[in-house]
This record gives structure tokens, C-alpha cells and sequence, in this order.
């Protein structure tokens, strides 16, 4: 099941270049999808950087082929860092799975930014 919904995910980024490396940043990659979708395209060779708050569940990248990152997508510092060493590693980055988890709880109207941001 997590197959085809990785492929759907990443479809649209890849479906010009299926034989070329590309540089993939994908947030959320401790768990659920974006670990599927992190292992996929190691697997298929691409080159992957994968950010999550959850810093020791994340380190598996680095023994699979990829690189962690701690990323929380809320903090400015994190996502600069992020971007900044990839381009210096890579010099780009093709790729982007915005795929970053959030738990908050109530109806949507009483939901606010604050809450959101934590």
C-alpha cells in the first residue's frame, strides 16, 4: 500500500527525468510515508536528505545511503540550515516532498495559528 502511495507522491517531480539522479529533500522521513518514500528512492539511487524533529528515529539515512537532518519545519534556523547544506553539498536541490506530520486537535475554527506553531 505505501508503494502506491509514495508513487503518487513523487509522480509529478519524476515523470520527465526516470533515468537521471536527482537531489530529493523530504520532510517527515522518521516515519510513515516519508520513510517509505525516503528508502524508495535511495534504493532507486537517488540522493536523499530526509528532515524530521524526531532526531534518533531519522539517523537510519545515514546507514542506508541517505542523510538525516534534524528539520522542524516550523523553525526558520532548521529549514536555513537544511537548504544551505545541500546546496553546498549538491549545488541544488530538484526535489522537494513537503510531507511533515502534525497532530492538533479540535474543531478548525477553533484552531489557531498559535496552536499550530506550538
Amino acid at each position: 500500500m505505501f508503494n502506491r502511495i509514495v508513487l503518487i507522491l513523487i509522480i509529478t517531480g519524476f515523470i520527465y527525468a526516470k533515468d537521471e539522479q536527482k537531489v530529493v529533500l523530504i520532510t517527515g522521513t522518521a516515519y510513515g510515508i516519508g520513510k517509505s518514500t525516503a528508502e524508495l528512492l535511495i534504493d532507486k539511487g537517488h540522493i536523499v536528505y530526509g528532515g524530521d524533529i524526531l532526531v534518533e528515529e531519522n539517523l537510519y539515512l545515514n546507514d542506508i545511503g541517505g542523510t538525516a537532518l534534524e528539520r522542524d519545519v516550523t523553525n526558520q534556523k532548521h529549514i536555513d540550515k537544511a537548504i544551505n547544506q545541500i546546496i553546498s553539498e549538491q549545488g541544488r536541490v530538484d526535489v522537494l516532498v513537503n510531507n511533515p506530520g502534525l497532530g492538533v486537535y479540535g474543531a478548525i475554527e477553533d484552531v489557531s495559528m498559535e496552536d499550530i506553531y506550538y
